[in-house]
């Protein structure tokens, strides 16, 4: 484990030159341009600046609806701003910083909705106005304070997301053949489980009638010589069935520099494990990605693959683990070190969990929401990006994980909290990601090393026991001699998991921003068939005993202490003899075999619209969720969304793939030709995977802006001030294909 240095030393710094660079701007555009702003301007100036001031959080809101409205009305957002930024005029200026304060505003209210929208609109224009910047500020802004509302747009929107337990089925988990890797179920392990030689190891976990299947121990590069553990590692590779060796190496660039060129001492290694025959997982060079001072990316490739190609040649059993931090040092990423797939069996990543980020009492918002801490530490954000990244390409294992339970530095316990986040991460991770196969656990006492947080588990009894409560009771975790879990997750969506009629399982992802206590009830008819105020949110229903026909099991969650509902979800139950396949994101279902509408009947399954009356302009007629298919044109991924499990895409972002995009504002048209002379732009951010496919991500709403693909008018929708049509649409400029190994649509232009 590595402390996270530079992040504390450079914030102040930071935080400073991106508010110098923002002034700058503001003042330089506003010189430029102050007396061409129109005089209606200012009096709606007026009642945002007094509403900013004394703290009237509905009227700045409200002032800045009005500033909206005047400067952008009804027009798209994105091509305006990129209008504004063309020739540099101040309304990007005055609308980027209206937006962020009242996304502010309405996070203060708790308004979540109107929360999304301003901060998703101050994404847009910031996108924009940071060109305007210097690289410094810019890369400033990229790393701290985008990422920031990012997470805090994830946080605030987080949706229930519900799982199925099934027999383990190798036709559906992630499996990528690997090196030591297993078909479904995660190794897993600790440092010190056991009291070898002097070391007293962790009694409670050696005593556990679940033996864990691995043990991470560390080894210094070049200063230990790996034969000196020879009695523990032994010991230990009797013990269990893998061993993660961290090959640590000196935070210093000489050291990396020539570590390549110690070839004997690489040689010796490889042979002493390749005597050893315990599998091996070899952590190299690990958290290379927030080294102080930086890690050279060439010089760690370097080092990684020649230790790799030895490894591969003289020790079977050693499969090659590549295992940044979870987050980059600035002015890095996590590929910028990666050596490449034929050198890298297996990804790992350094996964903790903090209540006082680096030892702060009150860490400012902007360090919780970026780095995912107090509040914001939800597993499902946290983990997304290194699954993202190489999930379906490499086993992913949690190489080193740990949450604290105190503050060394400030004396105070968060046990509790420590409690509920540790509990989340080892139900959750496994459902939300199959692809992780391995988790170790940090258990060392690091009180008087320096380290800012306490993550061990054997010096605080209520976490000991808790870690091994849930690894002996979830059975996804494999222990020592078993190569099968128990069960497999599945997620239930849109595509349906059948199971057995009296042994329906449904565990619940539920989580309410600061409301950690919450209860979760299962019914039927208005007939409760099962409640759990304890993560999962567990239910096993027998539904046997209903007649054949489809169902609507209501799920309610609820704040435990009072009651109110926070969220009201449908899964579509239908049972047809023994089975009962449950299903969401469809149309409601009617219970009793279709005669009486459940719950009520006032109830929509999931986020449906509701059918009574005829929609408006602007009123929400359905779903988008998020979705694993990506698109391409040419050659280049393209952003998509599913509606009724279509494929969408954004009309304006075509103009970045050979396409004119032109809005004429007198028919409120977007009117799209294809051109061959036009350069690719394709996008940078792509993949919009940020929760699970079929999870609800926003409305789509009617729209009478209309759009035409060559003349011809086409079907679309506006989506969070987007206008979207089925990608399927653009077969007409050439040849449309479908991977179902990748998942890709594509299209090949004429």
């Amino acid at each position: 484990m590595k402390k996270f240095k530079n992040p504390r030393k450079l914030l102040p710094l930071i935080l400073a030159v991106i508010l110098i660079a923002q002034c700058i701007v503001m003042t330089a555009s506003a010189s430029k341009t102050i007396n061409d702003i129109p005089k209606e301007y200012w009096p709606m100036h007026d009642e945002y600046m007094e509403a900013l001031d004394s703290g009237n959080h509905r009227g700045v809101i409200n002032a800045v609806q009005k500033i909206y409205d005047f400067f952008v009305g009804t027009a798209n957002p994105e091509t305006l701003a990129d209008t504004w930024l063309k020739e540099g005029d101040r309304e990007l200026n005055m609308i980027t910083f209206a937006t962020l304060n009242a996304g502010k505003a309405a996070e203060a209210l708790r308004d979540v909705e109107e929360m999304t929208k301003w901060y998703k609109l101050y994404l847009i224009f910031i996108d924009r106005q940071k060109m305007l910047w210097s690289e410094e500020a810019r890369l400033s802004e990229d790393t701290f304070m985008i990422p920031s509302i990012k997470t805090k747009l994830a946080v605030y929107n987080l949706e229930p997301v519900f799982f199925t337990e099934l027999p383990p089925d190798n036709s559906t988990n992630p499996y990528t053949n690997a090196k030591h890797e297993p078909r479904n179920g995660i190794l897993y392990g600790s440092t010190n489980p056991y009291a070898i030689g002097s070391e007293k190891g962790n009694p409670l976990i050696a005593s556990n009638s679940k033996t864990p299947s691995g043990v991470m121990i560390y080894v210094e590069f070049k200063q230990e010589n790996i034969r000196d553990f020879d009695w523990k590692i032994k010991e230990l590779s009797k013990r269990t069935d893998i061993i993660e060796l961290s090959w640590n190496l000196s935070e210093s660039y000489i050291s990396l520099k020539n570590a390549a060129n110690e070839t004997k001492l690489i040689e010796d290694t490889a042979d002493y494990l390749a005597d050893l025959g315990t599998p091996v997982l070899l952590r190299l060079a690990a958290e290379m990605n927030v080294w102080d001072p930086p890690a050279n990316p060439g010089d760690f490739k370097k080092f990684f693959i020649t230790v790799a190609d030895i490894m591969h040649a003289k020790a079977p059993n050693v499969a090659m683990l590549f295992s940044p931090n979870e987050g980059s040092a600035m002015g890095v990423t996590i590929m910028d070190y990666y050596p490449g797939d034929e050198y890298v069996d297996w990804v790992g990543i350094s996964h903790y969990y903090q209540y006082h980020f680096m030892g702060q009492e009150e860490a400012p918002e902007i360090q919780r929401a970026k780095y995912k801490t107090a509040e914001y530490a939800s597993p499902i954000l946290k983990l997304e990006n290194i699954v993202e990244l190489f999930g379906g390409k490499k086993p992913i294992a949690i190489s080193e994980y740990g949450v604290a339970n105190y503050s060394n530095g400030l004396g105070i316990e968060t046990v509790e909290w420590a409690k509920y986040r540790l509990t989340q991460l080892q139900y959750y991770a496994p459902m939300f990601y199959p692809e992780i196969k391995a988790m170790f656990y940090f258990d060392v006492d690091r009180a008087h090393g320096g380290e800012k947080n306490n993550y061990a588990l054997h010096n605080t009894p209520a976490m000991n026991e808790l870690y091994n409560k849930l690894m002996r009771e979830i059975g996804v975790y494999l222990p020592k001699g078993q190569s099968v879990s128990e069960f497999i997750y599945a997620k239930i969506d849109a595509g349906g998991r059948t199971v057995k009629a009296n042994n329906v399982i449904i565990n619940a992802y539920a989580e309410v921003l600061n409301f950690p206590d919450l209860t979760v009830t299962y019914t039927i008819d208005g007939k409760q068939y099962a409640k759990s105020a304890q993560i999962p949110y567990r239910a096993v229903l027998d539904l046997s005993d209903l007649k054949d026909g489809k169902y609507n099991i209501t799920v309610e969650i609820k704040t435990t202490a009072d009651g109110k509902t926070h969220s009201l979800k449908n899964i579509t139950a239908d049972k047809k003899g023994g089975s009962v396949t449950l299903t969401t994101g469809g149309t409601s279902a009617n219970s009793s075999g279709g005669n009486n509408n459940s719950a009520g009947g006032n109830t929509n399954t999931d986020n449906t619209a509701n059918n009574t009356g005829t929609p408006k302009i602007g009123d929400p007629i359905g779903d988008v969720v998020y979705s694993d298919i990506r698109a391409y044109i040419d050659g280049s991924e393209i952003a998509t969304s599913s509606i009724n499990n279509n494929t969408f895409i954004v009309v304006e972002d075509l103009k970045n793939y050979g396409f004119d995009v032109v809005w004429d504002a007198k028919e409120k048209a977007l009117k799209v030709e294809r051109n061959k002379t036009k350069a690719f732009k394709p996008m940078t951010v792509i993949h919009d995977n940020s929760k699970p496919v079929g999870t609800f991500k926003q409305k789509y709403l009617l729209t009478d802006i209309k759009t035409y693909l060559s003349g011809v008018e086409v079907e679309s929708y506006s989506v969070g001030g987007n206008t979207m049509i089925n990608f399927e649409l653009l077969k007409k400029y050439g040849t449309t294909g479908w991977n179902n190994a990748t998942r890709s649509l594509t299209l090949a232009l004429d």
